[in-house]
């Protein structure tokens, strides 16, 4: 049944819910996680590769990254701030999301100081291996994209 508007009486277009606009942008975001996976981890440790994993991901989060994840963070506080006082599960929700956001901010951080810094070759293997070890928020995100999905569907 279309929907109508309740002034007037008209039919409006649906129009996408919050919500999954939300997950749409998260699924994004892990897509574009594992797409830097793919950067950091494949090929040699050579410090020409690590100069050249450094261009590719600081291009991946300044165009695309980094908005997505404001964006994450934009809709997911609107949908916290429209449901408060969070459930538990929610809490949960909440705060794994927020580990992963900070961990990919840090990271992103991490990521411009490399690319500024690939001239010197140990600064740029130092640099590399810490925005290695911040997918260590991974599950985080995970845990987090899990209760979405499962509180979204029912």
């Amino acid at each position: 049944m279309p929907a109508t508007d309740g002034n007037t009486g008209t039919e409006v277009k649906e129009t996408m819910s919050l919500l999954k606009i939300h997950l749409i942008l998260v699924c994004i975001w892990l897509g574009l996680v594992l797409v830097e996976t793919v950067i950091e981890f494949a090929g040699p440790h050579s410090n020409e590769n690590l100069q050249r994993v450094a261009r590719y991901h600081s291009l991946v989060d300044g165009l695309f990254e980094l908005p997505i994840v404001l964006a994450v963070l934009g809709t997911g506080v609107t949908l916290a701030w429209r449901i408060w006082p969070l459930e538990n599960l929610m809490l949960v929700k909440v705060t794994a999301g927020l580990i992963a956001i900070a961990a990919n901010l840090y990271c992103a951080t991490l990521v411009f100081v490399r690319r500024w810094s690939v001239s010197n070759e140990q600064t740029l293997a130092r640099l590399s291996w810490h925005v290695r070890f911040t997918w260590i928020a991974v599950p985080f995100g995970l845990c987090a994209l899990w209760i979405g999905l499962r509180r979204s569907m029912g």
